[in-house]
């Protein structure tokens, strides 16, 4: 078959979680003989080098543009020019199916180009992105937000990308409201339109219904762990002193490193690695910002085999709904156990007291106890460990995916075309 992915990033620009299941997926698909094509937005030009090293030789790319802007979000609600340049790659590659990893720096209304097309067409949920246009249901006030909005959205979008407060009438602040009811409308040509919903976790689905959006065909498919690191270290755990690790993006208010730094306040940061900065000045500033924190401190590294041979357990004190974290998969595949907020889809992954523990989401003290238990009875690792689930791979959902595909191509073929009312012109 020939399959036509669309991301919003890609190399040389740093890869983080959507990028990289679609890279799984492409990566397995080219060796299973299937062609290719990728529809992503950057700036520059992808390294050659950077595809061979991850096994993406053949995959055909096509690349659009974007302009660098606080206002993003807003301008990838509806891009026509880019709509016309999709519709001239669909016609080109013509593809059997279309999945869209993301539409973020590309236009909403991609999937009409491939509903006129009668091609099947599959949208991944990694996110809140359909109903959310800061993707995350995570409010500039630092609260899960309890459902969208129109003023709400345009308040919360001003909050956090100009750093300014909510309750605002600024040029900028008003320019938002037509981008947000057009949004609207391209939210419910998603919904009418893709033939099939791919969610990691049944609770990103049940969320994105209780706020609206019912996503009517969908099919829960994990991601999959790297074959590279399925490998469980089953190295023995010393019970006098137990490594606790955070590996992740240091820089974003909603992964929650303030409650991390609170939980291990005094002598307990003694236990505590934290991996991730992107250099060395911004773990200086880190520093700086705590200075009571003996945690060691690490710079990001690709190396995640070095990090799990350190630590024992993994800690995710994300304090918004995460759906399903990649470094959950990554420590899973070490054969680490856990520790993580109770919310969203971690809650779905991790087995409280089976392979590892939840704790609030937010409350510092709660994850403190949380490791001191640990810590007290070091045993307790051993055996969480011993229980940590053997992750799907990125080959069995493969193969979901092709059989989900498969399922669909007969119904679209007798679908009615478009009825004409969309916006962009081709």
């Amino acid at each position: 078959m020939r399959f036509l992915f669309t991301l919003h990033n890609f190399f040389p620009e740093r890869i983080y979680g959507a990028e990289t299941v679609a890279m799984q997926e492409m990566r397995d698909l080219l060796k299973r003989g299937h062609e290719v094509g990728l529809f992503y937005s950057c700036n520059t030009p992808a390294p050659s080098e950077q595809l061979t090293e991850n096994s993406l030789e053949g995959l055909e790319l096509f690349r659009v543009e974007f302009i660098k802007t606080k206002a993003q979000v807003l301008l990838s609600v509806w891009k026509p020019h880019i709509t016309r340049r999709f519709a001239e790659v669909v016609d080109g590659f013509a593809p059997d199916v279309v999945v869209f990893h993301h539409l973020v720096r590309l236009s909403l209304d991609l999937p009409s180009v491939g509903w006129r097309r009668k091609i099947p067409m599959v949208y991944y949920l990694h996110d809140f992105y359909p109903i959310c246009p800061s993707y995350s249901l995570f409010q500039a006030d630092g609260e899960v937000c309890s459902g969208p909005g129109l003023l709400k959205c345009a308040r919360c979008l001003y909050a956090s990308r100009f750093d300014r407060g909510t309750e605002v009438c600024s040029p900028v602040f008003v320019a938002a409201l037509p981008f947000l009811l057009l949004r609207n409308q391209l939210r419910k040509h998603l919904e009418e339109r893709i033939d099939l919903f791919v969610s990691p976790s049944m609770f990103l689905i049940e969320e994105m219904k209780r706020q609206g959006f019912v996503a009517k065909g969908s099919v829960i498919i994990p991601y999959g762990a790297d074959m590279v690191h399925s490998i469980n270290i089953n190295k023995p755990i010393p019970t006098n002193t137990i490594r606790f690790g955070y590996l992740g993006n240091t820089t974003v208010r909603k992964k929650g490193l303030d409650v991390l730094v609170k939980a291990f306040h005094g002598h307990l940061g003694d236990s505590l690695v934290i991996r991730g900065f992107p250099d060395k000045q911004a773990m200086k500033t880190f520093k700086q910002t705590f200075p009571d924190l003996r945690a060691s401190l690490e710079v990001f590294d690709r190396d995640k085999k070095s990090f799990y041979n350190n630590v024992d357990v993994a800690i995710v004190p994300s304090i918004w709904y995460e759906n399903q974290p990649a470094v959950i998969i990554e420590a899973f595949s070490f054969g680490k156990p856990v520790i993580c907020s109770d919310l969203g889809g971690m809650a779905e992954m991790v087995k409280h007291h089976a392979w590892g523990l939840l704790y609030k989401a937010g409350d510092a003290d709660d994850l403190r106890a949380k490791v001191e238990y640990l810590l007290n009875n070091p045993t307790e690792v051993v055996r969480l460990s011993s229980s940590v689930p053997c992750w799907p791979t990125v080959e069995e959902n493969v193969d979901k995916l092709i059989e989900a595909v498969a399922g669909i191509l007969a119904s679209t073929s007798a679908r009615p075309c478009c009825n004409g009312s969309d916006l962009a012109l081709e």
